[in-house]
């Protein structure tokens, strides 16, 4: 049975490789709504020019220069619309699942666990949501594993002028496309620097000018776009429980960082006790095997987890988990080379326990309920179509701040925008109460546009709201809404 198994997973892994490429090409073609951060970004496409991007971002986004760039080119060629937005996220989410398949055939002997961990990775809903999502954390992956590729390639290779001036240029271009990719390159500085001295007992020129100027291009990225806003007290304070702790002095941050490592475990397999022990054994196996018998190969991958946990230590990089999908290829390669070397050591029973708990692993990751279902966080696209055919032109419509972004984007800049006027842009402390008297239209009705709002201050929104006028419709598409009232 195993050794049917063993040599039809040399097709099976190509199989699913190409179905989790149509699955996030289908979620893609479901052209969900933009959510507040999306949208925010977008502003910044629309709003600048390509030189702005090389300093903070407005709105509280951040995002690499290159990443903005490229997506504004898109913008340029196919509108101002959700399929340009997402269509690098899309091709770094297909691209990433190629060389993350390249990687398992070149680290990872048993061919049954290459497409094991092909169908974990095609399912993580995870992976899924940001290859379809406006945001640039599955282009950060892609690069994170093209660079340990291209690494792997020149594992033996001399450091002469032209591969010099190849990881110059390349690691230069990384720097400034993708914000992990420091750790990437650090990560490749250390193993090349092993690998060189345990050979020739010498450090490559080459290595040095290139590690010099990676760090060059770091440290100007860093004070021009980085610096401001990864001081600032917002993102602090937003990202406070994400921030991990190598030598917790209280039982919170004890906690909070051993969830923050239960979270990445889950994000590689899934949620489940079993499936916690399934990746903590194999992981552990994978490790001591790499350190053991590929020194090379294991500081590629294990030390931007390292350098990783570090920068967040000192509260500069955030283990949030849309921050920490790169490390999750990099975690699925290890434990997938823990998983072959047992694999090959095991009686057929208890293979056939592990196959069992493989697939119990596959199926919770619920990402192929997409094939029939659609991911949707917030449709506000179908309360601006609600509101298209029930408002009166001349009504006012009051958008709550938190719908701001959302709003601003769908009714402004967007290619079909629809322009509604008139439309007040409310503040934090804004209620409709104190500003429908100030406000002058040509009808008695106005509505509230909510998106992105806690169902708190949705309910304050409401209540001030019938202070002063009745109910008369409501909308509400998930998160999103819309509620019209009529003045007293």
């Amino acid at each position: 049975m195993f050794a049917k198994l063993k040599s039809l997973s040399f097709l099976l892994a190509p199989f699913f490789l190409l179905l989790g490429i149509l699955l996030r090409v289908l979620v893609y073609f479901q052209n969900r709504s933009l959510i507040i951060d999306e949208a925010n970004l977008a502003r910044n496409v629309v709003e600048k020019s390509g030189t702005d991007f090389f300093q903070s971002l407005d709105y509280e986004q951040y995002c690499p220069p290159v990443f903005m760039l490229l997506t504004k080119l898109n913008t340029h060629l196919f509108g101002v619309n959700e399929w340009s937005l997402k269509l690098l996220p899309l091709l770094g989410g297909i691209l990433l699942l190629g060389f993350f398949y390249l990687l398992l055939k070149a680290l990872v002997k048993e061919s049954v666990v290459h497409w094991y961990l092909l169908l974990v990775l095609s399912f993580s809903s995870l992976a899924i949501r940001y290859s379809t999502e406006f945001k640039q954390y599955s282009l950060d992956t892609l690069l994170t594993l093209v660079l340990i590729y291209v690494a792997l390639q020149f594992k033996s290779a001399k450091w002469t002028v032209k591969n010099t001036l190849i990881w110059l240029f390349l690691g230069s271009v990384m720097i400034w496309t993708s914000m992990p990719s420091i750790f990437i390159l650090a990560a490749i500085g250390f193993a090349f620097l092993y690998e060189s001295w345990s050979t020739e007992r010498k450090i490559p020129l080459g290595l040095v000018l290139a590690g010099g100027f990676w760090l060059l291009n770091f440290g100007l990225y860093f004070w021009t776009v980085l610096y401001q806003d990864s001081t600032s007290d917002l993102l602090q304070d937003y990202h406070q429980n994400f921030f991990f702790e190598f030598l917790p002095t209280t039982t919170a941050d004890l906690s909070r960082s051993f969830n923050l490592l239960i979270g990445l475990m889950t994000s590689v397999t899934d949620r489940t006790v079993l499936g916690l022990i399934f990746c903590a054994l194999f992981l552990s196996i994978g490790t001591y095997q790499m350190i053991k018998k590929k020194k090379f190969e294991a500081l590629l991958l294990l030390l931007p987890i390292l350098f990783a946990l570090i920068a967040s230590n000192l509260k500069l990089y955030s283990l949030i988990p849309r921050l920490s999908l790169f490390l999750i290829p990099l975690c699925l390669l290890l434990m997938g080379m823990g998983l072959s070397v047992a694999w090959e050591k095991m009686h057929r029973i208890l293979k056939g326990a592990t196959l069992i708990l493989m697939l119990i692993s596959i199926v919770n990751k619920e990402g192929y309920t997409y094939f029939g279902t659609k991911m949707e966080f917030e449709n506000s696209k179908a309360v601006f179509a609600f509101l298209d055919k029930n408002r009166v032109t001349e009504d006012l419509i009051i958008v709550q701040h938190d719908a701001v972004p959302t709003f601003v984007f769908y009714n402004s800049m967007h290619d079909n925008a629809y322009h509604f006027q008139p439309v007040y842009l409310a503040k934090w402390a804004d209620k409709p109460a104190a500003i429908v008297p100030n406000q002058e239209w040509d009808s008695k009705t106005f509505w509230l546009f909510f998106a992105h709002t806690f169902p708190k201050e949705k309910a304050a929104y409401l209540k001030s709201a019938q202070q002063i006028a009745q109910p008369v419709h409501d909308y509400e598409s998930k998160v999103a809404a819309a509620y019209s009232f009529d003045r007293k």
